[in-house]
């Protein structure tokens, strides 16, 4: 029996009809799967090559805004430089407070890798640190990135542990180092120990005796006496070692403290 050509005609029509709607339904499920997807968690991140979409005010309104852009490798005009240093500075409020501050790292961390760091980078991260009004997080970004900072300028041969800048920035992590009763303190460990490495003008007697002091005192943070305890044993400070059995051994510890207590007593 011969098929007429219409019919022919009419079933390939069906099919490719067919085919054109299951592959338009399939399409759109997958655009609202990961529409659904992308609004369940916002990870704040850089976004290179694009024009800064909004301003961030100069006073701080407390509603997060669309990350400020960095360009990959060209200069960053002056006015878009001010539009970053105002968005690191910015305070946060209420509910944002922790979105904005993990914002604001970024953009630090982002400034710190350009080609040529901003000059007033580190005066702006002492000033947030030393800003009592800015939440404890953002402070504690401020006060790592200052030690990253003078990491970054000694891998570029461009630290002077002499110059002017290099001492405040000293000066501001010892500070730093003394706010026990935050994780302020522990950032400021960190970044001495670590800057300690190749700038002999910091006092290792004085980070030593800090960290003795940090590390048996009850009242201060938990994440700094864990720092103090762990570089205890980094930077083997051999008159700790006494007062850290019975932190390790203290049932009423808590656990992290207890492990590094361990920890350094065996490097000691």
């Amino acid at each position: 029996m011969k098929i007429p050509k219409w019919c022919i005609f009419v079933v390939f029509l069906a099919l490719t009809g067919a085919g054109t709607y299951v592959f338009y339904v399939k399409r759109n499920d997958i655009v609202r799967k990961e529409k659904s997807h992308s609004n369940q968690t916002y990870i704040p991140k850089i976004i290179y090559n694009n024009p800064i979409r909004e301003k961030v005010p100069a006073e701080p309104t407390g509603v997060l805004v669309t990350n400020p852009s960095l360009p990959d490798s060209k200069p960053i005009s002056d006015e878009n430089m001010t539009s970053l240093t105002q968005h690191v500075s910015r305070k946060a409020y209420g509910n944002d407070a922790a979105q904005i501050a993990s914002d604001k790292n970024q953009v630090m961390g982002e400034l710190l890798n350009l080609p040529q760091i901003p000059s007033d980078y580190a005066e702006t991260l002492i000033a947030l640190f030393c800003d009592s009004t800015q939440d404890v997080v953002t402070r504690d970004f401020a006060v790592q990135h200052i030690g990253l900072y003078a990491q970054a300028l000694n891998r570029r041969g461009q630290y002077d542990p002499k110059s002017a800048e290099a001492e405040r920035c000293r000066s501001a992590l010892f500070d730093a180092a003394d706010e026990t009763g935050t994780i302020v303190a522990a950032a400021a460990f960190r970044a001495l120990s670590d800057v300690s490495e190749f700038d002999s003008c910091i006092s290792a007697r004085r980070l030593n005796n800090a960290l003795v002091r940090c590390a048996s005192d009850e009242s201060a943070s938990l994440a700094a006496r864990i720092m103090a305890v762990q570089l205890c044993g980094e930077r083997m400070v051999k008159e700790s070692k006494e007062l850290l059995r019975p932190i390790a051994s203290s049932s009423s510890a808590p656990k992290p403290l207890r492990l590094a207590a361990k920890h350094s007593i065996e490097r000691l």
